[in-house]
């Protein structure tokens, strides 16, 4: 029984991950470094750093946003990177097109993505949520544009 688990662990630490975003897919094989670009030519890559995005000159381009244990998804062809403690939004060709400039933000939905700006976290077990009561909301377009709800 011990070498069945011990086996199945080798089988795990060795197997490739998939990151599938959309268009940007990666794949990252522990032993390898084994990288596939999207079309675009971006991968995302997991170093001793974290996660980020480079491109096929190996350049990093940006720190993507970690969602359920992997780089953000493509939502309405955007996608969030995190930057110096704030968050904004990149496009699938890796070029950032709304800067890092929010505390938290959600993914692109019929065109805006809800943020928020020194919102309050509430721990709940092994997750966290924020707390709406706090801070400033409001919504960005996809061209940047701020639009702030009124409280």
């Amino acid at each position: 029984m011990k070498r069945l688990i011990v086996l199945f662990a080798v089988l795990i630490a060795a197997s490739v991950t998939a990151i599938l975003a959309d268009d940007i897919t990666a794949y990252h094989i522990a032993q390898g470094q084994e990288v596939t670009f999207n079309k675009s030519g971006i991968a995302h890559i997991l170093t001793n750093d974290g996660w980020v995005a480079i491109n096929r000159k190996k350049r990093v381009l940006y720190k993507p946003f970690i969602y359920d244990n992997g780089p953000d998804y493509v939502q309405e062809g955007l996608l969030r990177f995190v930057e110096n403690g704030k968050m904004g939004f990149v496009n699938e060709a890796g070029k950032k097109v709304i800067k890092a400039q929010f505390d938290f933000v959600f993914p692109f939905e019929k065109g805006r993505a809800r943020f928020c700006n020194g919102c309050q976290t509430i721990q709940d077990g092994e997750h966290s949520r924020l707390d709406e009561k706090t801070g400033t909301w409001g919504e960005v377009d996809k061209k940047g544009k701020v639009f702030r709800q009124k409280r």
